[in-house]
């Protein structure tokens, strides 16, 4: 039989990162830092790192519709706005910020079909209004993702979502950090900063964990020395998750070989 040879690394490092003890890039979120290692990980002339993400808890706080996530902006007439609070939806609870809003109540009436998971407007002015979805920023959300132009609307008249009513804005959570190098890719932007894409499969309010079906991605890098790492949370759209100041657990392991 022949005998396979398995390279090991000939040292691991494992760091353990809590969001309350980062540097916070930003002031404003959470899911944007760096950290400051105390004892730097050294890079030998011979040697290459390869680090993956090896666990994370991260709560499911941040909402599905919500400025920080730039999908909650509805433009009508020439200087019409109906911005939708930020907080998590049902279909139902779309139909009535809709509905309870005094201006655009005025203008139009929503109804939401559950059977076919889309959503009516109706003209109920007198006159003909228009739905500016050219600057809107919720298509996606009530089902009108697929608009390329604007309804001007008659009175009377309705329109519908050609698409469904999705509330499951965000599909993944993207860890990007300055280690990433140039073995990973996005369809985005090429080389990519993406050190692991963690997939959502829990209900709001509960933890996300990085779990076994998660494919792990290993950078590899061959700078001398690891001294400052940046980290950035994001949804697929590469927008900043917003976690509501809820703090949250990661680990990295990196592996060095000898090359």
């Amino acid at each position: 039989m022949t005998s396979i040879n398995t390279i090991q690394p000939i040292r691991s490092i494992v760091l353990h990162i809590r969001s309350k003890d980062a540097i916070q890039i930003d002031d404003n979120l959470n899911t944007n830092f760096e950290v400051d290692l105390t004892a730097p990980i050294i890079i030998n002339p011979d040697e290459e790192i390869h680090v993956f993400l090896s666990q994370a808890e991260i709560p499911y706080s941040f909402y599905c519709v919500s400025s920080d996530l730039n999908n909650n902006v509805l433009k009508y007439d020439e200087d019409g706005t109906l911005t939708f609070p930020n907080q998590n939806y049902t279909p139902n609870e779309l139909i009535r910020v809709m509905n309870d809003d005094s201006t655009f109540s005025s203008l139009f009436n929503t109804t939401y079909n559950r059977f076919t998971n889309k959503i009516t407007i109706t003209n109920i002015s007198g006159s003909t209004n228009t739905l500016n979805w050219t600057e809107s920023t919720i298509n996606k959300v009530i089902g009108f993702g697929s608009k390329t132009s604007d309804d001007s609307v008659a009175n009377g008249a309705s329109v519908s979502s050609q698409d469904m009513v999705n509330l499951a804005t965000v599909h993944s959570i993207m860890v990007h950090s300055s280690l990433s190098q140039a073995n990973v890719l996005s369809t985005r932007s090429g080389n990519s900063t993406i050190l692991q894409k963690i997939s959502i499969d829990v209900n709001a309010y509960d933890i996300i964990y990085l779990n076994q079906d998660d494919f792990r991605t290993y950078s590899v890098s061959y700078q001398p020395v690891v001294d400052k790492i940046s980290f950035r949370l994001t949804d697929q759209n590469n927008q900043l998750l917003n976690l509501n100041n809820i703090n949250y657990e990661m680990s990295l392991i990196f592996n060095i070989y000898l090359y």
